[in-house]
């Protein structure tokens, strides 16, 4: 009896050896590619270019309501205080309405940013299952989560150059 648990015990560890070695693991970095290959420079630019449209929208509504709070600051001693009161309400709701657009905005920019970020990390996905299919990889891991490892194991370039051939 204690033979056959020696036996099978010897026989497991020759064989997780075995099949330890035969695992080929390799690593990526996705923000490289984000940023070097095609379709991930036109990703990024769509979103720089709306977050740019709406920093400058947002700056030309608050210089606008900039310039009526002075403008209602300088009437006030012009006008009575019951006009200038209403006036105040009335600015008091451009600035709620203002801030609510603000809101809305971000949320719907931060929508924007995870749709196109996530679309283009499918693309980069089926293009690394390809690769990893075509050169019998089990494992692929984040650069970033790795502290060293060999240059050979690093296969962003191969990867970079063919999502630029699929991606023009």
């Amino acid at each position: 009896m204690q033979f056959l648990r020696f036996l099978i015990l010897i026989t497991f560890i020759l064989f997780s050896n075995i099949v330890n070695a035969e695992t080929k693991i390799v690593f990526i970095d996705i923000d490289y590619l984000m940023k070097n290959s095609n379709i991930g420079k036109i990703s990024l630019k769509k979103i720089e270019n709306l977050n740019n449209r709406n920093i400058n929208t947002l700056k030309e509504n608050e210089i606008k309501l900039k310039q009526e709070e002075n403008s209602l600051l300088q009437k006030k001693d012009i006008i009575s205080e019951e006009e200038f009161n209403k006036e105040i309400k009335i600015l008091r709701t451009k600035i709620k309405e203002f801030n609510t657009n603000k809101e809305n905005m971000v949320k719907d920019y931060n929508q924007f940013k995870n749709q196109v970020l996530n679309n283009t990390l499918k693309k980069f996905n089926e293009k690394i299952q390809e690769f990893m299919s075509q050169n019998s990889i089990e494992l692929v891991l984040n650069k970033n989560n790795i502290f060293i490892g060999a240059a050979s194991s690093d296969i962003t370039n191969d990867i970079l150059i063919e999502i630029n051939k699929e991606f023009k």
